[in-house]
């Protein structure tokens, strides 16, 4: 199982993810969102879940996309086995969440 996260949240809770995963019998590796580099295919091939955190939507709005989200956002659309996303806003009005 394929949890994608930025880079912050993998610094800060990484690990606690992945022993959560692992006290309930899952295995799971982190793949790390890097705005400067796209993922590789086989990176995209892992990603079952992401959480989209405030750190990745930053100052985007509906009208504008900081470049973090947007490259997020385009490895969301990438990965082929993506299940769920786990969002921490509460509107779902951004034509992300449509897709």
């Amino acid at each position: 199982m394929g949890l994608f996260v930025s880079a912050p949240v993998a610094a800060s809770d990484g690990q606690r993810l992945l022993e959560a995963c692992a006290a309930v019998g899952l295995e799971a590796v982190l793949v790390v969102h890097d705005r400067h580099r796209a993922p590789t295919e086989a990176a995209l091939a892992q990603i079952d879940y992401a959480l989209l955190s405030v750190d990745v939507i930053g100052g985007s709005s509906k009208s504008f996309i900081e470049p973090e989200l947007a490259t997020f956002s385009d490895t969301l659309r990438r990965a082929p086995r993506l299940r769920w996303l786990q969002a921490c806003s509460a509107g779902m009005d951004r034509g992300l969440y449509s897709e």
